[in-house]
């Protein structure tokens, strides 16, 4: 006689493919939300950053941005959340895509810009952040993870140039790059003006104080609406569930004849895959609920008082206010 699944099944609180969509969940993804569910972000995004990688989706890129913004690196947090964006668009998943674009409105204003100003005579100079090739935008900056930052340009034929950054929340900071040449001639760039590391420059410095508030009303509409429409998913996903088992017990009334075994198990499976969506899209839906009712609350009180978002401690520490979406 075939075995019918528990229907109740414990939210998880990690989207979920849709129906019809090639990729399945994997293990891989069951333990990322493991580590989401207990807080641990690094591992989460350790196991998310080689999902995404090899099959990239609007979940698992939404779920790498939640981990990085946890970890305070906005900039690569920003990145998947315009990707998580884009994919969400192609796959048809509203509700994903209405969070990550929520997300992306919380994160504007607060990702640090570096602007690397080049000598004038060299070519080709290859940029570094932390060790990694990274691309200058057409105004010659990029966006960076808040924090110590260590930056290296270097040309063929000149002094390679390193300098430690600390950029915090907000900053945009202007470093005009000096790079001798290795023949011992004159600075191939004029003097310095560099800011003092980890401050805002003297042209278009912003402070983290100065920054704009976010959040509540808009974002807490927003993910009212996502919780709403994720939650009306999973109830869906659970009616879909009792009727495929429904149908099971039909075709097998107790015991099951040898002919009707694949029909028989072909229910159950879909059954059970409406189960775990449905469970998937409930957990979605209270959590988007829960955390526009913080983000509402949050904005009652007067406008310097409790804030989502990233603030430095003495001694250059990050306070995460920021309550994960998912």
């Amino acid at each position: 006689m075939i075995r019918f699944a528990s229907c109740c099944l414990a939210a998880a609180l990690v989207l979920a493919p849709a129906p019809g969509l090639a990729q399945d969940v994997t293990s891989q993804d069951k333990k990322a939300a493991e580590h989401m569910g207990q807080g641990r972000w690094l591992e989460a995004s350790q196991v998310l950053r080689e999902l995404v990688t090899t099959a990239p989706s609007a979940t698992r890129l939404f779920n790498l941005a939640q981990a990085e913004r946890n970890l305070g690196a906005l900039a690569d947090a920003k990145m998947h959340f315009a990707q998580a964006l884009e994919h969400a668009k192609k796959e048809k998943l509203t509700p994903v895509g209405q969070a990550a674009q929520a997300s992306l409105a919380d994160l504007e204003g607060k990702v640090p810009y570096l602007h690397v100003e080049l000598p004038s005579n060299v070519e080709n100079a290859e940029v570094r952040i932390d060790g990694r090739i990274v691309s200058l935008d057409a105004d010659g900056g990029l966006e960076v993870n808040p924090g110590t930052r260590q930056l290296m340009v270097t040309v063929a034929g000149f002094e390679s140039y390193e300098r430690t950054l600390v950029p915090r929340i907000g900053d945009r900071l202007q470093v005009q790059v000096e790079m001798p040449a290795k023949s011992g001639g004159a600075p191939a760039g004029a003097g310095s003006s560099n800011p003092p590391p980890g401050g805002p420059s003297d042209t278009g410095g912003v402070s983290t104080d100065d920054l704009p508030s976010s959040g509540p009303p808009l974002a807490s509409i927003v993910l009212g609406g996502v919780g709403v429409v994720a939650a009306a998913a999973g109830g869906i996903f659970f009616l879909q569930t009792q009727s495929k088992f429904s149908e099971a017990e039909d075709v097998c009334p107790g015991s099951c004849p040898p002919a009707q075994i694949k029909q028989a198990q072909d229910l159950v499976d879909e059954g059970q895959s409406a189960q775990l969506l449905g469970g998937v899209f409930l957990g979605v839906g209270v959590a988007a609920l829960a955390t526009a009712t913080v983000l509402w609350v949050l904005d009652k009180p007067a406008k310097d008082s409790a804030r989502l978002g990233f603030a430095p401690l003495p001694g250059g520490g990050q306070a995460v206010f920021t309550a994960p979406l998912f």
